[in-house]
């Protein structure tokens, strides 16, 4: 098994190949990634105790060739590249689209003519309509900034392909929202500027940031905050090996995610003592989105082993283990 991650050194790709490494069936992994939000040192926080083959090349998906492929003899895709920010893709969606969308569309015509057909996209849970119930991966989509959007768009495209090409084996993961580190503290959030709500909270903590802002008080909630489901990355990341396990037997739609809400001001006390900032509403934010997942955990054998708490204090840690004197 020879695979590509695309963003693989990245937050969540690291995460995932430090588990990939551990995976026995797998010789090589090829990293695709412009180091537009990562660091190559990454390379060097990798446990390769097996000896596989791991290649990087620093290229944007968009200018990938035919050529920068064929050698390895691919089989696997797991596509995480691209841009994640809501407030960003409000403010510009010419960008998104051309990323994640665009150049995502060179990949997969990549895929065609290389003839590697298992493929693990990396989506999110924003692309749903707010709803007071646990969204199901048939649930009604509404996705309310271009970055929503643009994952939608891509999945409707690598649905399509998988419609005419019955060889190619797609699974399409819906992330909640994503925090923590590993457990090692050896992959984290690395971006410059923070923006997921648990991250902000953990680097105010710390003292790195003076205070956290609360995008409206004025939702239907118990609080008036939004709520959302969150995820730890070692959960996330083990349902990448999950999937990569049941790829060649199965196609679909998973959510992963906690199944279990909490609201901005639930978070923030969680972490505790942080000064606030209230502000309004912000541009692409829905009101409440919570996971159903019984059928990753039915299919892929999905399981969420770590709490809401042991996310912030994993946060904290990592923004401990990264500030400078």
């Amino acid at each position: 098994m020879n695979i590509l991650i695309t963003g693989g050194l990245g937050y969540i790709g690291s995460n995932v190949i430090s588990k990939l490494l551990k995976v026995e069936e797998i010789n090589k992994i090829l990293i695709v990634d412009n180091l537009s939000s990562s660091k190559k040192e990454i390379l060097e926080k990798f446990e390769n105790i097996s000896g596989k083959e791991i290649v990087f090349l620093k290229k944007s998906i968009g200018k990938l060739k035919k050529k920068d492929l064929k050698k390895h003899r691919l089989t696997h895709v797991i596509h995480f590249a691209g841009l994640i920010s809501v407030e960003e893709s409000t403010a510009d969606p010419i960008s998104y689209y051309d990323n994640n969308v665009a150049q995502s569309i060179n990949l997969l015509k990549l895929c065609k003519k290389l003839k590697i057909n298992n493929f693990i996209f990396s989506s999110t849970a924003s692309v749903y309509e707010s709803s007071n119930d646990p969204v199901k991966e048939n649930s009604k989509t509404n996705p309310l900034s271009p970055y929503s959007n643009s994952k939608l768009i891509f999945e409707s495209i690598l649905k399509d392909y998988n419609e005419i090409n019955k060889d190619f084996n797609l699974i399409i993961l819906r992330y909640f929202n994503v925090a923590g580190a590993s457990d090692n503290l050896k992959f984290g959030q690395t971006a410059k500027k923070a923006t997921h709500l648990i991250r902000v909270a953990a680097k105010v903590k710390i003292g790195e940031l003076k205070s956290i802002s609360i995008f409206g008080t004025d939702y239907n909630t118990k609080d008036g905050t939004c709520i959302r489901d969150y995820i730890h990355i070692e959960d996330l990341a083990e349902a990448h090996i999950l999937a990569l396990n049941k790829i060649k037997k199965i196609t679909g739609t998973f959510n992963i995610g906690s199944g279990t809400g909490y609201s901005v001001k639930e978070v923030i006390d969680t972490i505790n003592n942080l000064e606030i900032e209230v502000k309004e509403r912000r541009a692409g934010d829905s009101e409440k989105i919570l996971s159903n997942t019984t059928k990753a955990k039915e299919i892929l054998g999905f399981i969420v082993k770590k709490d809401i708490k042991s996310i912030c204090d994993s946060a904290i840690a990592w923004e401990r283990s990264q500030k400078k004197d």
